[in-house]
């Protein structure tokens, strides 16, 4: 009788040891302030319901009670995980704008409620500091100056659209900024270039032809039917051997910047078509915990176009699943399933759908099958053992535990310090996988890959076109140029009349920046009649005034022009990008990105006239410079 009840104590006893151990390794330990990017669905239900009590308040005008639901909104979206209610901030932003229309009391609270909703809203602090601005209170309103500047780059979205329209202004500062630069010298030592091209073209015909030749070789790429862009680059290496040491490095530096241009301009394009597909602003979304419901409207829109896409249908049911609608996951991660069997993360998440509604052999099922599908998977066999603990397989348990040990104790650890309320761990969707689909597929909304798998023109393929090779085949000649012209020696300008001469037209002696017939002029009097002084005194004046008018001309189309003609070529190239780049900006145009998700065009406003302002005051110093400029030469 001993015997017999001795080993039913000792097994009871190993029962309740297995009790309480599986009890251990089943207890949740401690909530941690870090929660999953899956909130459970009361939590987000209880925050859109205050949501509806801030509405219904706010039609009532009753403020203080629409300021209780805001805050009560406000905790619970905090306790779900969400820490950017963006489509809710846009909303209040809409009330608040037909709030003010109407003139009703509430509309500043509708400012603030949008700011509160979404602090790395720029159309939210933007409006509110106009809202200040147009009630008066211009003191609080330039106290959320710094805020408001500080959430153009909170987000990814708006750090994309400000430093995309950045780039591309600035490619057009310095596109406009290399033109005015070629035009520049081109008139600087157009005298100089048109002595040289008339004494070449007297040669086989004489003075009489020697004009119209002059002007055939000096607009020679037009009579080939070659457009504008041919005759500036012409015009570029005819003026380089006339040129300056500063000036030469000005004009190369200017060829070498609009070779550039292309590729630059292109992975501007591209980026954007990446980071704007629905795949990657989806991602972005869940790494920010932000409420958004019109990426997810995108998602669905590619879904009906094309069912085929893994991605996208995985996308969607992470969405689903974080509004708390678990049979519409499990629904869309099965489609995930069904286009990419191979995809082990549609397994992990549809198995932590079923491991939440307590089917827990079928969330081990999908854990066996995503291990099957990644080795390397950690988070697929440590859910694994969490699902085979709940049906008491300890052995089981283990093993898999000790496999995702053994992928990463780093990991594993983690989850096991700061488990989500759920305790699975979900598989991710990260930016670096967004960009990679987005890519292999060709661009932001393209429904299959491209045959040669990549998102816009190869960076070979942009520097060996046209665009790129016209600038630099430009340089390369214009050195040729002026090597062979150094041999022969270019023309000079006369410092007293201004003429183009050379050594072949200059006879007598005298000064070296004096041309033969101001050498006789000056040095032979006895030679010249008295009305041949005065009227190579009145054309030498009206040569001058001729050249003062142009410096002012120039100067009023292109500021910082003028500084060519004085031989300052750095300061005038950065001038003319710097006047360019505040043009660019203050005009509204195609070349900007749609700043549309951050603010309106009325709340953009502001940035425009400080940018119209910053052209304005060097288009005036440029122009009084250049007066001055002319007015002491």
């Amino acid at each position: 009788m001993w015997r017999s009840v001795a080993p039913r104590s000792r097994r009871a006893g190993l029962v309740a040891v297995s009790l309480v151990v599986a009890s251990a390794i089943r207890a949740e330990p401690a909530p941690d302030k870090r929660l999953s990017p899956l909130p459970p669905p009361v939590t987000r239900a209880v925050y859109r319901s205050h949501w509806f009590d801030l509405q219904s308040a706010l039609h009532e005008d009753d403020v203080r009670a629409a300021e209780t639901a805001l805050e009560a909104m406000i905790r619970s979206a905090r306790a779900a995980g969400v820490r950017h209610l963006t489509a809710y901030s846009r909303t209040a932003l809409q009330s608040a704008r037909k709030a003010e229309e109407a003139r009703a009391a509430h509309a500043g609270f509708g400012y603030d409620a949008a700011v509160r909703l979404d602090e790395a809203s720029f159309a939210a602090a933007s409006s509110r500091i106009g809202f200040g601005f147009r009630t008066g209170q211009f003191r609080e309103a330039l106290s959320r100056l710094p805020a408001a500047f500080g959430t153009l780059f909170a987000s990814a979205e708006s750090r994309l659209s400000v430093f995309s329209s950045l780039m591309i202004a600035v490619a057009i500062a310095i596109a406009a900024g290399a033109v005015a630069a070629i035009l520049g010298l081109f008139l600087t030592y157009f005298r100089r270039l048109w002595h040289d091209l008339d004494e070449l073209a007297s040669r086989p015909f004489g003075r009489r032809a020697s004009t119209p030749l002059a002007l055939l070789l000096l607009m020679l790429p037009v009579f080939f039917t070659f457009g504008p862009a041919w005759l500036l680059f012409y015009w570029a290496v005819l003026v380089y051997p006339y040129s300056l040491r500063g000036e030469r490095l000005v004009l190369a530096g200017a060829l070498l910047a609009l070779g550039l241009l292309p590729l630059f301009v292109d992975t501007v394009a591209r980026e954007n078509l990446i980071r704007r597909s629905p795949l990657y602003l989806a991602a972005v979304d869940l790494e920010e915990r932000r409420e958004d419901s019109s990426v997810e409207d995108a998602l669905s829109s590619i879904a009906a176009g094309t069912p085929d896409q893994s991605d996208v249908w995985f996308l969607l049911a992470m969405y689903a699943e974080r509004s708390g609608d678990y049979p519409r996951a499990q629904a869309s991660y099965t489609r995930a399933i069904q286009a990419d069997p191979k995809d082990y993360r549609a397994f992990v998440n549809r198995g932590n759908v079923r491991f939440v509604e307590g089917d827990y052999a079928g969330a081990i099922e999908d854990y066996e099958e995503a291990a099957r599908n990644e080795p390397q998977a950690a988070e697929a066999f440590y859910n694994l053992s969490i699902a085979r603990s709940e049906v008491y397989d300890f052995k089981g348990q283990e093993r898999a535990r000790a496999q995702a040990l053994q992928i990463s104790r780093r990991d594993v650890d983690a989850w096991s310090s700061r488990p989500s309320i759920s305790r699975v761990v979900p598989a991710s969707y990260g930016l670096s996988t967004a960009r990679e689909r987005v890519i292999a597929r060709g661009g932001a909304r393209s429904p299959a890959p491209p045959k040669s798998g990549k998102a816009g023109l190869p960076a070979e393929e942009i520097l060996l076109s046209p665009l790129s090779l016209a600038p630099w085949g430009t340089l390369l000649v214009a050195l040729a140029f002026a090597a062979v012209r150094s041999r022969r020696g270019v023309a000079n300008e006369c410092s007293r009349c201004g003429r183009g001469f050379c050594r072949a037209c200059k006879r007598y002696g005298g000064p070296a920046l004096y041309c033969g017939r101001c050498v006789r002029l000056s040095l032979r009097r006895d030679d010249v009649s008295r009305d041949a002084s005065e009227e190579e005194a009145r054309e030498t004046r009206r040569r001058s005034g001729r050249r003062r008018g142009l410096v002012r001309l120039v100067s009023l189309a292109a500021p910082g022009m003028h500084r060519f003609f004085a031989h300052q070529p750095f300061a005038a190239f950065f001038t003319l990008v710097l006047f360019f780049l505040a043009l660019s900006l203050a005009l509204p145009g195609p070349w900007l990105f749609d700043l549309r998700p951050l603010a309106s065009a009325r709340e953009m406003l502001p940035g425009k006239i400080a940018a119209a302002l910053v052209a304005v005051a060097l288009w005036i110093g440029a122009n009084a410079g250049a007066w001055r400029q002319t007015r002491e030469s």
